[in-house]
């Protein structure tokens, strides 16, 4: 057994998840939070797996297991992840990759991306407005998002943690009809244009560094033939160029991690843009963040043994989470 196993086995882990109401899809929390807490314990953790009611405060909070550190599985709405924030800090639980202020600012994506606008950070077009701007004089938004963004857009929630999807419109009449059905839900609109290109993602949090960072291709953001000479090569301008991108806007959002950012290189263009940022992102060994730290080498464990490391030091009890058995 290396050093630090024995510290391992005494941090206590708290696998969560919120009961969804939808069958298929507390299924497949099960199954996360199930696989998270193997991965865990092979580790070396004590790890638990716990089911949190959807409920008042007070029921919620008498759930919670007794944790040192708390890991929620599966995919969560983000306004159920700023719940967990909100009830893990009210108990005084360190959340692996989960703080209060970045659960928040991950939900509201217009002031998201305004503070990376205001750090210079290159992104792709985007527009916002309100229902009541939008009562008022409906053509003159329908025609700026047109000239702006053009076709196809991509109409989506202001507040991602209302549930309400984005839809990708390609005229006119799909662009107000996408439009209304979002105010159906929310207050506000979040209108972005669609980038031609390749996608890459950006991950923190996993690596064996603080604000170590993994680049790694998702594939085209639109339609295309594969261009193998566009994948970001260790050391390659473009993975400069995307390292540089995501450092400043990870330090604009004081992102500590985890966390993703999602970015686009125009077709015929050599820059970057960033699309979007997942500041509460899921953590299982199926969603992106995984999949980007796997493409760098670390293994899934490793991982997971990185993140409650970070938490576990982050709430102030250093030298904890030290390499467990291979």
């Amino acid at each position: 057994m290396k050093e630090g196993s024995a510290l391992n086995e005494e941090i206590r882990i708290g696998v969560i998840y919120i009961r969804s109401p939808d069958k298929a899809e507390q299924r497949l929390r099960r199954l996360a939070a199930r696989s998270m807490a193997e991965l865990l314990q092979g580790q070396g953790y004590a790890a638990v797996i716990k089911e949190l009611p959807v409920g008042n405060a007070q029921a919620v909070t008498g759930s919670v297991p007794r944790a040192d550190v708390l890991l929620p599985a599966g995919v969560h709405s983000r306004r159920e992840l700023r719940r967990l924030a909100a009830y893990a800090e009210v108990l005084g639980i360190a959340v692996a990759g989960l703080e209060p202020a970045g659960a928040v600012l991950g939900a509201d994506r217009v002031l998201l991306r305004r503070l990376l606008a205001g750090e210079r950070v290159p992104q792709s077009l985007f527009r916002t407005f309100t229902h009541s701007q939008w009562e008022q004089d409906s053509a003159y938004f329908l025609i700026e998002m047109e000239l702006t963004l053009g076709y196809p857009c991509r109409i989506g929630p202001a507040d991602s943690g209302c549930g309400q999807e984005a839809a990708t419109a390609a005229n006119r009449e799909e662009l107000q009809a996408a439009v209304e059905e979002i105010f159906r839900q929310t207050d506000r609109v979040l209108a972005e244009e669609t980038v031609k290109g390749r996608m890459y993602a950006a991950a923190l949090g996993g690596g064996e560094e603080p604000g170590e960072i993994a680049v790694m291709e998702l594939g085209p953001a639109w339609p295309q033939p594969p261009d193998a000479a566009a994948k970001p090569s260790a050391g390659s301008p473009l993975e400069t160029e995307i390292r540089k991108a995501s450092r400043r806007a990870f330090a604009a959002l004081q992102a500590k991690g985890p966390a993703l950012l999602f970015f686009a290189t125009p077709d015929g263009q050599s820059n970057v843009l960033l699309t979007d940022a997942d500041l509460c992102p899921d953590l299982g060994a199926d969603g992106i963040h995984a999949a980007v730290w796997r493409n760098a080498g670390t293994a899934d464990g490793e991982r997971l043994r990185r993140l409650v490391r970070a938490a576990w030091e982050q709430a102030g009890k250093p030298g904890a989470g030290g390499a467990a058995d291979d």
